[in-house]
């Protein structure tokens, strides 16, 4: 923040914007395995060359490296990759000229040791039991280093074993380390449910959905159903739910309600009517 004549904030707008999607990736050279950076230029703009600047991953600054062509969005460097701690990793930046001259800012900034783009570095992925060449091991749906940050597991899709996996939850604003904090599964007939990760258009298709427990949040009005529950889970069935989602203030009807195993808890629903 800066302060000028009394007037708090400053803006500053580059006359170029800047290249996205910077990545590193190794690429074989004689016997070596040296940095490859891959870019994409910036959108509708009229580029007239990139510079690449790097650092050492201890060093405080970037310096700058060379001048690249505006042809060009791969640049194969000859610094090695940093596969093990044997070779120090180097971030990397990239920035965009226009044809006066001026720079954008930064792109974003990518490091040469991390082939799969998971955010665990390739010396470290034996450690968790991940793969170099693998972002989501486990496939859940979450990257092995968010997974590793967040204390799930990278090699279990289902961490805290409530049958829900990790990415589900994470989605779903349930947490994933607490085999009782479950995704909510939201119901409407025409499919429709605002972005909602977990989305279905019966309450059958809802409990099916559901694992050993599930909450069932039904839109408002009528679901022209006969709800049969035959397997030993616990249900919380919750009607009259608005389009969004948001509140539960009106109700919602069903033909029947039958349960031959497990348990329903009902909210908001007329039976029968």
């Amino acid at each position: 923040t800066v302060t000028v004549d009394g007037i708090t904030g400053m803006t500053v707008t580059p006359e170029v914007g800047s290249p996205t999607g910077l990545t590193a990736e190794p690429y074989v050279s004689g016997e070596a395995l040296l940095t490859r950076l891959t870019w994409t230029p910036p959108s509708g703009e009229t580029v007239s060359g990139y510079r690449l600047y790097g650092a050492e991953a201890d060093e405080p600054y970037y310096s700058f490296l060379t001048d690249i062509s505006s042809t060009v969005t791969t640049w194969d460097t000859t610094h090695p990759w940093s596969s093990d701690g044997t070779v120090m990793a180097r971030y990397y930046a990239v920035s965009a000229l226009n044809g006066s001259g001026h720079e954008s800012f930064f792109s974003n900034i990518t490091r040469n040791d991390d082939r799969d783009h998971d955010g665990i570095p390739d010396g470290e992925e034996g450690t968790y039991g991940t793969g170099m060449e693998n972002p989501d091991t486990d496939g859940d749906g979450v990257l092995d280093g968010a997974e590793v940050n967040a204390g799930t597991s990278p090699v279990s899709p289902d961490t805290d074993g409530d049958g829900y996996w990790d990415g589900i939850e994470t989605e779903g604003k349930s947490d994933p380390l607490d085999d009782l904090s479950i995704p909510s599964i939201h119901v409407n007939p025409d499919g429709l449910c605002c972005g909602k990760v977990i989305c279905c258009t019966s309450i059958a298709e809802g409990i099916a959905t559901s694992q050993t427990w599930g909450r069932l949040k039904v839109i408002e009005g009528t679901a022209d159903e006969a709800v049969l529950l035959a397997d030993p889970k616990y249900i919380y069935l919750q009607g009259g739910w608005d389009t969004e989602f948001t509140a539960n203030a009106s109700r919602t009807a069903i033909r029947s309600l039958t349960i031959s195993k497990g348990t329903v808890i009902v909210e908001g629903l007329s039976i029968g009517q």
